[in-house]
């Protein structure tokens, strides 16, 4: 009883929060480009983090390189498959 007492505090603000209203204008366009943008993982954050300021360490360094040799192999696996032909 005691556990559901909890989550029952914790997800009572949500289930306010989803009934409130905003006092900000609602953009559909923005509303549309956020819902349908693709998400990118974690693998491809840390890259673009990595492209935009140089990695200073050595275990930074060693990150880079295996985010960049496991996006070269999908890479790889993905123009493999593409490429083969379908036989009857």
């Amino acid at each position: 009883m005691h556990k559901l007492r909890n989550l029952a505090n914790i997800l009572s603000p949500l289930e306010e929060w989803k009934t409130m209203t905003s006092s900000y204008h609602k953009h559909d366009e923005m509303q549309d480009f956020l819902l349908r943008s693709p998400v990118q993982d974690d693998a491809d954050l840390y890259l673009l983090s990595y492209k935009r300021e140089a990695p200073t360490n050595r275990f930074e360094k060693q990150q880079l390189k295996s985010l960049r040799a496991e996006r070269d192999s999908k890479k790889k696996n993905d123009s493999g498959t593409s490429r083969r032909r379908k036989t009857v």
